[in-house]
């Protein structure tokens, strides 16, 4: 894991670890749905832009990001374009076809060379990716 947002890979660890010890002990629930899109199939990530202690239900995993969205939040200040793009995709309704296990080099072909394959267009939604940015 690299670091992020500041926080080193080692802090970032530390609070997947507390996250996965919350999961194994039923105090905290995994993430269901993305936030950002409303995927509800494959790899759902909590996603944090604050790994400081103490860590805490809210905060640790304040965002429910499918792995798309979530590896673009990750990706967005090398790929702005992109991250533009795919936020406005988003908040205009679009889904895109979901992961079942984390592939970085097939998100980058799909996503930050290419399109990602769209699975459903909804209702607009809040941009809860331009709250991240």
């Amino acid at each position: 894991m690299k670091s992020y947002n500041g926080y080193t890979a080692a802090q970032r660890n530390k609070a997947q670890a507390w996250l996965n010890s919350q999961w194994r002990a039923g105090k905290l629930t995994k993430p269901t749905v993305c936030h950002a899109c409303g995927q509800d199939q494959g790899v759902i990530d909590a996603h944090a832009e604050d790994y400081s202690e103490p860590f805490a239900a809210g905060k640790t995993d304040q965002y429910h990001l499918c792995f798309q969205c979530h590896m673009m939040v990750h990706c967005r200040f090398r790929n702005l374009d992109k991250w533009r793009w795919y936020k406005e995709a988003v908040a205009d309704g679009m889904t895109f076809e979901p992961y079942f296990k984390r592939d970085f080099g097939r998100f980058s072909r799909d996503t930050l060379v290419g399109t990602p394959k769209m699975v459903a267009f909804g209702q607009p939604r809040v941009d809860l990716l331009g709250k991240i940015a």
